[in-house]
């Protein structure tokens, strides 16, 4: 959407759909027609719909901590100029992070990671961050809790007023 000028191909019907299948992906047509009102049909047609407009991707979310990997970490890093694909490359290689940002300029970049312990955490930012050349950590966080992670985001209800 280019400013306000251009109206979204979206309704209320879709912002309920889509809270919906934020609050429970499984959740079946039948389900949905009770909620929304509309029939089955209608929200099968918009789902595809949806899909279709890469509004919405149907994907399995993997919960780390059942797996063991409790500790998350945000690293936050700077690569020298020239290096950018390089890195790039190689951070998309590690399995370790969940998540790869690219800042503003090509240099500036952020990643989330996530380990079973700190021994591992240790490594991962001394040895591992360390071997790729040109890149350097600024700062990290440990991450004890998330709040509100991208998969319990909605666009605002207002921006669905449909065409």
């Amino acid at each position: 959407m280019k400013g306000n000028s251009i109206p979204l191909p979206f309704d209320q019907l879709d912002y309920e759909i889509l809270a919906l299948l934020n609050e429970d992906a499984r959740m079946s047509a039948s389900e949905m027609e009770k909620r929304t009102g509309s029939n089955q049909r209608n929200i099968r047609k918009r789902l595809n719909r949806l899909l279709d407009l890469g509004a919405i991707r149907l994907k399995g979310l993997i919960e780390p901590k059942v797996f063991g990997y409790g500790i998350s970490v945000d690293i936050f890093l700077t690569c020298e100029d020239g290096t950018e694909d390089n890195v790039l490359k190689e951070l998309r290689k590690m399995t370790p992070i969940c998540y790869l940002a690219i800042g503003q300029t090509s240099n500036e970049l952020s990643i989330e990671a996530r380990f079973q312990d700190f021994e591992a955490m240790d490594y991962f930012m001394k040895k591992e961050l360390t071997s790729i050349e040109g890149l350097r950590t600024k700062g990290y966080a440990l991450v004890p809790r998330i709040d509100k992670n991208i998969d319990s985001w909605l666009p605002p209800r207002e921006i669905f007023k449909g065409e």
